[in-house]
């Protein structure tokens, strides 16, 4: 099972933890889960330090790093459109 998540980097707290329960869901059945932030013209722009500390956050939320079983399958993609974090659970 594979899921993509499409966000913005001003994605409100409320959608984020809803679309990261899903994400959970899908993790917890070994699935694979993408995370990916996109700019978006309607809002302003994020900073890099801004951008890692909520990457690190969602990975944090979604388990990477913890006593559970995720994993990254493919390295962070960084562009000036998006940044994508690609994780599994084994």
């Amino acid at each position: 099972m594979e899921k993509e998540i499409q966000l913005t980097w001003m994605t409100s707290s409320h959608d984020l933890s809803h679309k990261l329960r899903k994400a959970h869901d899908t993790l917890s059945q070994k699935g694979k889960v993408s995370v990916v932030f996109a700019n978006s013209s309607a809002h302003k722009r994020v900073g890099d330090p801004e951008k890692e500390s909520i990457i690190r956050s969602v990975e944090t939320q979604l388990g990477l790093g913890t006593n559970t079983n995720v994993v990254r399958w493919k390295e962070t993609e960084r562009s000036k459109r998006f940044w994508a974090v690609h994780l599994k659970g084994t």
